[in-house]
């Protein structure tokens, strides 16, 4: 027995062959963003559009830096540029729905960089409430002109001639009676997308009972014999 636990004890430790691990340094916006959309095998195809080209957004910005450089003041920065500098495609300012998108990305593209080990665990994602009201501020208003009106009856013929020289639309029995109803009813489309009809005026005013009526309808307490 002793014989066995000198053996043991005295024996040369086997050395196990050490694997070289992936160094989280270095790693650029570049690289983990395509190898991102590469693994996300659950998007859609639109999605998937959206966010690769929502990456490239952030990475002209930031320069192509190295992910553990993502910081608050970097997001905070990337925020003022989207609210202030128009889009390259339609020349006008994001709204607010699309910084949103914009936003929720980069939140969720922050989170994988966490589970892959590139940036601080214990960093608080730099993304996430930054458009959260500060104590002081008012409810941001969205800047945009609002031009809603009635389709005229020239914008509604040249809308069914489009429909219908489109044969492979999905929807064209839809979009044809949506255009129709539009231009017969002179709504704008938000009232009749719209899940409850709009209230006018009259329909709040509640009907008051009458005095007489009141204490006709009034049920008596007297017992009868």
């Amino acid at each position: 027995m002793l014989g066995e636990i000198k053996r043991d004890l005295f024996a040369p430790v086997e050395t196990l062959p050490q694997t070289r691990t992936r160094d989280p340094k270095g790693q650029v916006i570049h690289d983990t963003a395509q190898r991102w959309i590469a693994e996300s095998t659950g998007l859609s195809g639109s999605a998937r559009q959206q966010y690769s080209a929502i990456l490239r957004s952030f990475e002209a910005f930031a320069g192509n830096c190295p992910v553990e450089r993502i910081d608050r003041s970097l997001a905070l920065g990337y925020l003022e540029h989207l609210r202030t500098v128009p889009s390259d495609r339609t020349k006008v300012l994001l709204s607010q729905a699309t910084v949103k998108r914009y936003l929720a990305c980069l939140a969720s593209y922050w989170s994988v960089l966490d589970y892959w080990g590139l940036v601080d665990g214990d960093a608080r994602n730099p993304f996430s409430g930054l458009l959260r009201r500060v104590p002081g501020q008012r409810k941001a208003a969205d800047p945009r002109a609002k031009n809603l009106r009635p389709v005229t009856r020239k914008e509604a013929q040249h809308l069914l001639s489009l429909i219908q020289s489109t044969p492979r639309l999905r929807y064209r029995r839809e979009m044809v009676l949506t255009v129709r109803l539009l231009w017969v009813s002179a709504c704008r489309l938000n009232e009749i997308a719209s899940p409850q009809p709009p209230r006018h005026h009259w329909q709040t005013r509640r009907k008051q009972p009458c005095c007489s009526d009141t204490h006709a309808r009034r049920p008596s307490n007297r017992r009868r014999p």
